[in-house]
């Protein structure tokens, strides 16, 4: 964390897209602080959410929508992990959000579904639940394509979230 913060005190006001990248890295490490120090794991949270926010802001204000996509991601999982039980669907909608942006870029769709299929089922009845079908096609088209271009390992486990929605 301090190293992060010393980068962004020495970067220049128009260096924007580092000090986005820089705030997106800090932001995930204060959602891991989370679980390893559980006393101060709210203002953790609340420092995540702060940083990610900021950092997508930047990239949106820059018209860097993939990666104001992955700011939005994270700020998916931030929630997933850290909002409890009533933050469960603005998650959701986040990690939802995200995966629009990143479809067509096999990688980064594959984190955000993945996210996705994650939270569903800690959300109950999977499969069940109003556009679980498309994003049962969703996995399987993304299957496909990491098949086919050698990426087994992922493409393999993207088949693995078409069934925990099964």
């Amino acid at each position: 964390v301090a190293d992060i913060k010393e980068c962004l005190g020495l970067l220049r006001d128009e260096e924007r897209e580092k000090r986005a990248l820089n705030l997106n890295h800090l932001g995930m490490v204060y959602m891991e602080l989370c679980t390893y120090e559980r006393e101060q794991a709210t203002a953790h949270a609340e420092e995540a959410r702060r940083s990610l926010s900021e950092s997508r802001q930047i990239f949106q204000a820059q018209g860097d929508l993939i990666e104001a996509a992955r700011a939005e991601h994270n700020l998916g999982l931030l929630l997933m992990r850290t909002g409890g039980l009533a933050q469960r669907p603005r998650a959701l909608a986040q990690l939802a959000s995200a995966q629009r942006c990143r479809r067509g870029r096999p990688i980064e769709e594959w984190e955000t579904l993945g996210s996705i299929v994650e939270l569903r089922a800690m959300m109950g009845a999977p499969g069940r639940m109003a556009g679980d079908q498309q994003l049962i096609d969703d996995v399987d088209r993304l299957a496909g394509q990491l098949l086919a271009a050698g990426l087994a390992e992922r493409g393999l486990r993207c088949r693995l979230y078409g069934l925990m929605l099964t």
